[in-house]
């Protein structure tokens, strides 16, 4: 039905959150609607060798050009071969469009848009202030290379964007976040499509099955389990996050754990110390759906700054469908909006006062969770129903 071209500098190699949006989305538009993605990808070689490299099955190929960090004039050359290979597919390869994602990648956006009859879309995952936040407990070098891809990134923006067609963005407050800080047209339509599981159905069966595995495999008797899943990047909040289920252990009533599940299993054991609460482990993105299903509520606490404001992280509909209720901050405004309006959860302000938050516990940790509102969220996110505009404007 359509086929695109997606260019990026995003990891789309390897596991990581761009990655996961990135690979749902085309595999959901070629399994849901038979558009094909073909990528063209700038990255490091260590991520385009990797045995750990993800297939993304979205029926196209994907072509890779080498970036290397220690020898910037071979990267500044790989890219401007890029260019040219991307300008020479787009004129031959019988595209309806083109995405541009990744700091700079817009810049093709002119290029593109006064020489071939394809149409441009930019994809943003979130505000340009994102790797400013990224890097902000780290040395002073990689803070001084955040701000120079801030730079580039909000730059090619604002000079760009005024050619792009439309913009695939993962809430409407990015969306706001867009028109108000860059150029785009009164023309250019918004795509609003965060990364989605491929389930919006709930096999309770399979689920009970799948929670009674993981709990025994954890030893879980009468325990409460308190799930945090992801990275360990400052703004994912993990330190807060452990300090406060500690909190909620010293106070409780009830006997509490706490499962850390990530790829980066050194740094978070490092942290734990010898608190034997606390378990951590790491599973394959397949696996993962399956083990969160062992906990009774899962941590989703990010800061409020415009990088969190704007923001619809992976991981929250991955809480949806495990049954966890969330306890998250209202500082992610659509998922705080989400949890509200579906009662799925409870919105923590992180001000160190958890009176209301134990409330919420001692009257929730025995309730079943209620999978019809669960269902409800997953079909509005998910990719069936948010890629329908952009595909009818493919046709």
């Amino acid at each position: 039905m359509g086929k695109i071209l997606f260019v990026t500098n995003r990891n789309i190699l390897t596991t990581s959150g761009e990655l996961r949006l990135i690979k749902n989305r085309a595999e959901a538009l070629y399994t849901e609607y038979g558009v094909v993605s073909d990528f063209v990808v700038l990255q490091k070689r260590d991520r385009i060798v990797s045995e750990k490299r993800e297939a993304i099955e979205a029926g196209g190929e994907l072509v890779a050009f080498e970036l290397s960090i220690k020898k910037p004039y071979k990267s500044v050359k790989h890219y401007f071969d890029m260019k040219k290979y991307v300008l020479k597919t787009l004129m031959h390869g019988g595209y309806d469009a083109v995405i541009l994602s990744g700091p700079g990648m817009v810049n093709l956006a002119k290029r593109v848009k006064k020489n071939l009859k394809v149409r441009v879309i930019i994809d943003i995952h979130g505000s340009s202030e994102d790797i400013l936040a990224l890097t902000s407990k780290k040395g002073l070098l990689s803070k001084m290379k955040s701000k120079v891809v801030y730079f580039i990134d909000s730059k090619s923006l604002k000079k760009n964007l005024c050619y792009a067609d439309g913009c695939f963005v993962v809430t409407r407050d990015l969306e706001a976040y867009v028109k108000s800080n860059f150029n785009p047209t009164t023309e250019c339509q918004y795509y609003v499509a965060p990364c989605a599981t491929s389930v919006t159905t709930v096999d309770l069966d399979m689920y009970r099955i799948n929670r009674e595995n993981y709990r025994k495999k954890y030893n879980v008797d009468d325990e409460v389990v308190f799930i945090y899943s992801g990275g360990v990047s400052s703004w994912q909040c993990i330190e807060e996050t452990l300090q406060l289920f500690r909190k909620i252990r010293d106070s409780a009533k009830f006997k509490c754990r706490l499962l850390m599940f990530s790829h980066n299993t050194e740094f978070i054991r490092e942290m734990v110390g010898d608190d034997e609460s606390v378990t951590v482990d790491s599973y394959s993105p397949d696996e993962l759906a399956k083990a969160l299903t062992a906990g009774d509520y899962a941590f989703l606490l990010r800061t409020d700054c415009i990088t969190n404001n704007v923001a619809f992280p992976n991981k929250y509909l991955e809480y949806v469908l495990s049954g966890m209720k969330i306890i998250a901050t209202p500082y992610i405004y659509e998922v705080a909006r989400q949890i509200a309006r579906h009662e799925i959860g409870f919105l923590y302000n992180m001000n160190g006062e958890i009176g209301e938050l134990f409330s919420y516990l001692s009257r929730s940790y025995k309730s079943e969770s209620n999978w019809k509102e669960r269902e409800k969220v997953l079909f509005e996110n998910s990719f069936k129903e948010r890629l329908s505009s952009f595909v009818k404007e493919l046709s």
